[in-house]
Parts: structure tokens; sequence; C-alpha cells
């Protein structure tokens, strides 16, 4: 905690809106979960003087409130881009198509990933092959262990609860992810085209809050929620009864495309949040 009630000519606003960001750069030096006393002390903010050396509290004021309205602004982009990511289109139904509805159980047997997988067993054991954890970005890490080869879907089930990866690779999952093992029924279908329609189901039944204007999410969506669910599945079929594999191929391509808009877009507000920063400004 800063103390300078004592400090004359100094606006503990101005002062919180140009110390923080210095505060959080040094701690992320220690991993975001130290910022020691040393540190504080010693690090530097700038502040406007008078032309006789004397604090002008006056341009502190101006400029606070000027740090609060770009805060404000961010904050609305942050949440645009929340809503954003959150938006799943969902094509409907082609009434000139035959559909199927089949049970998420009916297609697959959900099972969580391995909990060996922690950060101690990542450092000694460093390969080549993808390890995916709760994150929804990429990888956690490289090892030397491949538990699964070839076409999956992971889901994330906790953290970010819901979102699903689609994987062709050898791949490892830790516990905070799970995968979904097709059963004897899962045949004639696009991997593909399941992610983009199961995931806004999933979505849907995760179970947790989610955090102030999209920051942080905690929700979670076990192996047990998903036996239990009774959400059907649509996939188109043919005059035969059978998965049609081509229109779940087309399908995928058209929401792929959709997906490449949504993330064009949310690219978009990202480099305008993290641009509009108010660190280093000169006045």
């Amino acid at each position: 905690m800063l103390l300078c009630t004592t400090i004359k000519g100094i606006d503990l606003k101005y002062l919180q809106k140009v110390a923080e960001p210095i505060f959080i750069n040094i701690a992320k030096g220690y991993g975001l979960g130290n910022l020691p006393k040393t540190d504080i002390l010693n690090a530097k903010v700038e502040i406007p003087i008078n032309e006789d050396g004397t604090f002008n509290i006056n341009v502190q004021m101006e400029l606070a409130e000027k740090y609060s309205i770009i805060e404000e602004q961010k904050n609305i982009l942050l949440e645009k881009r929340r809503k954003m990511k959150n938006i799943s289109v969902v094509l409907p139904e082609d009434e000139n198509m035959k559909w199927a509805h089949p049970l998420v159980t009916d297609l697959f047997y959900p099972k969580g990933g391995n909990a060996d997988f922690t950060k101690t067993w990542v450092s000694r054991n460093k390969g080549d092959v993808p390890l995916y954890s709760g994150t929804t970005t990429g990888e956690y890490a490289k090892v030397n262990t491949a538990e699964y080869s070839g076409e999956y879907l992971t889901w994330c089930i906790d953290g970010l609860a819901g979102y699903i990866m689609y994987h062709n690779e050898k791949f490892s999952i830790t516990c905070h992810r799970g995968v979904l093992l097709p059963t004897d029924k899962c045949t004639g279908i696009d991997l593909r085209y399941i992610k983009y329609v199961l995931e806004p189901i999933f979505r849907k039944r995760k179970k947790g809050r989610e955090g102030d204007l999209g920051k942080n999410e905690y929700t979670s969506l076990k192996p047990i929620a998903i036996k239990r669910m009774k959400d059907t599945i649509p996939i188109p079929i043919s005059d035969d009864g059978k998965y049609d594999l081509q229109k779940q191929k087309e399908l995928a391509d058209k929401y792929e495309q959709i997906d490449d808009i949504k993330k064009k877009y949310i690219s978009k507000n990202f480099n305008t949040i993290r641009n509009s920063s108010i660190v280093g400004r000169k006045y």
C-alpha cells in the first residue's frame, strides 16, 4: 500500500493510475505472484511539476481524469470483445436436408486428462509432443509422451470451460482438459463440424461464473456433466439414413469462415486496447 497522504501536491488518484502498470510489470518478473517491498521503494513514477519545482497537482488531477476515461473506454472494448468471443453462430437446419439428432454420448465417451502431467513432470520430460491444458489458445508445453494420435476433439474442463479444440496430431492433455473418445457409432463423422455445433452446447452447460468485463472466468464442465447431458447434436444424413460426411464438411467450411471473421474482429479490438496504454506518455 502506498501512503502519500503526508506529501503535499500529490493526487492519489493520479499516482494510482501511473504506479499500477509499473507495479504489474515488476510483478511479471516474479510470475505475478510477488511484489517485493524493495522493488516498490525503488520504482519511479513521473509527476508533473511547476516551474518552481513543486508538484503540480492541477495537472495531475487533469491527467487522472483523462486516464479514467481511457480506462473506461478500454473496459467497453473488453466487454465487446468478450461478447464477440462468446457469440456462437449456429447455422439453421436446412429444410431440404434430412437430419439426425444423436446424444453426445451416442458418439463420444468423455474422459478427463492425465493428472500426472504436473509442472514438475513437464520440467523433467521435455520433448516435441504438444501438451494441452486449460488454455484455449494453444499448447501448454512440449513433452516426450503422446497419449493420443490422430483426429480428436478435446474440451476445457475448468477455467474457460466448454471451449473445444480440434486435433489431428500426436498429443497429450492434462487433467484440466478432457478428450471425446469416439464410440462405435461415431462413423461418417467430420470432427471439425462437430466442434462448431457442440461447442455452444458445452458453453451453455458450463457451471460457475464469469469475471468482470471478461477478464477472467471461473467455470467448469466435468466429464460426468457431459455424460448426463440430454442435448442432441444436429447432423445431416443422406437418403440411406447414414451420416452425410460431405455435407458436414461443407458446413464445417462455412463455420470456419465465420470463425475467421470473429478472430479478425477480436484481434483488431485487442490491438486497439493494447495500443491505448497510458504508460510512458509525456506531458
